[in-house]
């Protein structure tokens, strides 16, 4: 699925999925007699185009719809208040469109809750996979890399305490 479009045929939409999934979690925590309140959320994607140079773009799209759809479970009511934290693909270079409308996004954004990590040479350095060596495989970060990944989003979210807006 295309995670540009806002259709509602998850044959074709991404952020219908995100959508869905994120509503029947509300959901079942509600049902467990909870509140749920949503800080923020983690985003992962690029490969499929990663060459587009209007990436950035599409984020603050994808980071306002999500914002909007989701606002009564923000803090205060306010979609604003939901952090957006993003990562850059592989890319041996870090010079792919998709990685600087990742970093452009959050970086120039006069938002202060949207983060990208740098996961390029230029940045943590994460590694692809190896099918033969215990890595997802050749276009996704090796084992040990996604953990090292792992723990850079929560640092993220430490760092900026976002787990108290």
């Amino acid at each position: 699925p295309d995670w540009k479009s806002r259709n509602d045929d998850p044959k074709e939409s991404l952020f219908y999925l995100l959508k869905t999934y994120t509503k029947n979690c509300l959901d079942a925590v509600e049902e467990s007699g909870k509140t749920p309140v949503i800080r923020g959320f983690v985003w992962h994607q690029g490969e499929s185009d990663s060459g587009d140079n209007k990436y950035d773009t599409y984020l603050k799209t994808l980071t306002d719809d999500f914002r909007e759809e989701f606002k009564d479970y923000a803090p205060n009511g306010e979609g604003e208040n939901i952090a957006f934290i993003d990562c850059t693909i592989f890319d041996s270079s870090g010079q792919s469109e998709c990685n600087k409308g990742k970093l452009r996004f959050a970086n120039e954004s006069e938002d202060d809750l949207n983060f990208c990590i740098d996961a390029s040479s230029t940045g943590l350095n994460l590694q692809r996979g190896n099918d033969a060596q215990g890595g997802y495989n050749t276009w996704h970060y090796n084992t040990k890399d996604e953990f090292i990944l792992g723990q850079a989003y929560a640092n993220v979210i430490i760092e900026n305490d976002l787990l108290n807006l």
